[in-house]
């Protein structure tokens, strides 16, 4: 890194409205300089052009800094940043620094720079911040964090972002809805299973045992001692074949539903069931059946009110308690079923209201970083096209919005540049007009197509008297010289040869004897440009050139008595 010393502290302060511009090859070559550059930093033209764009780097700039700035340059990115330059004597200057790559075909053939006068503020934050990374050397420039990455996001990355949120909204939604109805239909098959079914087979077995009840009385009205016992049409066997029957029926419900699985509070409930069930069955039923099979019906009566309707009534108790239960439990299965739907759906709503909140949000983002630039490379069109060019263009990001962004700002640093040579040009081109109308010479100026577009002052004195009063002299500009003034076709032809062949030659023209030096107007690029021609008035010379050859003429003859006069005669003569 090369190291400017020595330095002295003192700073030299640009001139508001000021601008330094510079030019540079690919290699940071300095190829063009305006005067502001060599005035401010005390160089001569002679010994910048040629030498490298850090001749006039302060050793106070850190090489991150530097690196930054010909990264961003040599990616094709105009670049913007504070630089604190060294003065050939070692004072220093601070300037706002817009460097951009210099295009043709195409193709990056160098950087232009300009340099403008920057704020106490701006200079205060760049030292603050150059400090730290001289520190810090190997800190970056700029933060290059998620936040960082995620604003160098292309607008097309952020859309399809967006997208796939409002996607995985859907997802997750429905996602939601259909693991709720999976749910319910879990619950729906657990209530069905645990309670519903449960339930019909104790009904079904309370049935069963009352039916058994009531067939036992049944068969208790066929007892010959009764009355009315030859009033049936069917023998005793069809109570007790019905008794059997529906005995096992409930014996096989209850001890099916002893085996199926069961919470700790319904277990001990299934268990004595089962226990009274078989008492009642063993103890009552069975008995019951032999004492009618063997015609002992009062035995059978006496049983069915002593043993077989207490043992009844406790069995149906513990069975209807157990009823209760899995009713219980079902119904806390229901509710627990409501709560988590009711849970599942404030979830779902609130996960909604939060996604559509999120993506107003991403979206109002996204459309704030789009607008909004778009609304500045509007305004600051305008101030271009208003010819104001020191616009403050913040480029935030490097998507397609920072690229617009940083196109116009490449497009203004180099309208800028060309609008300040163009002033340096109109300004030495300036001085030049003054100094030559200054001049006591007559100088005419004619375009390539052979069209007049100066006159000095005293060019248009020698016009007007060759034209004679009443000679438009002003009506010259824009026309040719040889289809207004000299139409003669041999003065005409003089002029051209005289053009052509870079060559004075002498005029005849209206009593005036001219002397015209013209030369032609070539470029760098060997292209005529126009002419330039100086005009003599060789009309009093000729006339006293005349006078002295008749003299001579006189003298040789033998005639001394002719005499020259000196009347309106100038000068030498």
């Amino acid at each position: 890194m090369r190291v400017n010393m020595p330095v002295t502290g003192v700073e030299r302060m640009m001139k508001d409205g000021e601008e330094i511009t510079s030019t540079t090859d690919l290699r940071g070559i300095i190829t063009s300089v305006n005067p502001i550059f060599l005035e401010i930093s005390g160089f001569s033209q002679q010994e910048v052009i040629g030498a490298p764009q850090n001749i006039v780097r302060h050793p106070d700039m850190p090489a991150a800094a530097f690196k930054h700035m010909w990264d961003t340059l040599q990616a094709g990115r105009p670049w913007i940043g504070m630089v604190k330059n060294r003065c050939k004597n070692g004072d220093h200057y601070w300037v706002e620094a817009h460097a951009t790559p210099i295009r043709e075909n195409g193709q990056v053939t160098g950087y232009l720079s300009v340099r403008r006068k920057p704020s106490r503020e701006q200079v205060s934050q760049a030292e603050a911040l150059y400090k730290t990374l001289r520190a810090n050397p190997g800190k970056p420039v700029q933060r290059n964090g998620l936040m960082a990455r995620l604003r160098s996001l292309g607008v097309g990355a952020r859309l399809t972002g967006l997208m796939a949120w409002f996607i995985a909204m859907i997802v997750v939604g429905s996602a939601i809805g259909l693991g709720g109805i999976h749910l319910a239909d879990k619950d729906m098959e657990r209530i069905h299973k645990e309670a519903m079914v449960e339930i019909k087979e104790l009904d079904a077995a309370l049935l069963a045992m009352t039916q058994v009840q009531l067939q036992v009385t049944l068969a208790l009205q066929h007892n010959p001692a009764n009355p009315n016992a030859g009033l049936h049409d069917h023998p005793i066997d069809r109570h007790l074949d019905a008794i059997t029957k529906t005995k096992e029926l409930a014996r096989g419900v209850f001890t099916k539903f002893a085996a199926g699985d069961h919470p700790a509070d319904e277990r001990g409930l299934v268990d004595e069931v089962v226990i009274k069930f078989k008492e009642y069955e063993t103890q009552a039923v069975e008995p019951m059946l032999a004492l009618l099979r063997a015609g002992e019906y009062d035995k059978a009566n006496a049983m069915l009110l002593l043993v077989a309707n207490p043992r009844f009534t406790t069995t149906t108790t513990v069975a209807e308690k157990l009823r209760d239960t899995v009713y219980e439990e079902g119904d806390n299965i229901y509710n627990e079923a409501i709560h988590r739907a009711n849970l599942i759906s404030m979830v779902g709503f609130i996960g909604m209201g939060v996604g559509i909140v999120l993506a107003l949000v991403l979206g109002w983002l996204l459309t704030r970083s789009i607008v909004q630039p778009l609304r500045r490379v509007n305004a600051h069109f305008r101030d271009i096209a208003e010819g104001r060019y020191q616009n403050r263009i913040e480029i935030t990001s490097h998507d397609e919005v920072g690229q617009v962004l940083e196109g116009l700002e490449s497009m203004q640093t180099k309208l800028g540049f060309d609008v300040s040579e163009a002033k340096r040009i109109a300004s030495e081109n300036l001085r030049i007009k003054i100094a030559l109308d200054s001049s006591s010479a007559a100088v005419t100026i004619s375009g390539a197509d052979g069209n007049l577009i100066h006159i000095t002052p005293n060019g248009k004195k020698l016009m007007q008297a060759v034209g004679g009063p009443g000679f438009n002299v002003d009506g010259l500009i824009g026309n040719k010289l040889t289809s207004t003034l000299f139409t003669n076709p041999d003065a005409a032809a003089k002029m051209e040869a005289a053009t052509r062949q870079a060559q004075d030659v002498d005029m005849e023209f209206n009593q005036h004897h001219l002397r015209l030096a013209a030369r032609p107007i070539i470029d760098p690029q060997g292209n005529t440009l126009g002419r330039v021609s100086t005009w003599f008035n060789r009309t009093s010379e000729v006339a006293v050139e005349r006078e002295v050859a008749a003299l001579v003429g006189a003298a040789a003859s033998g005639d001394f008595s002719q005499r020259l006069q000196q009347e309106g005669k100038e000068g030498f003569f």
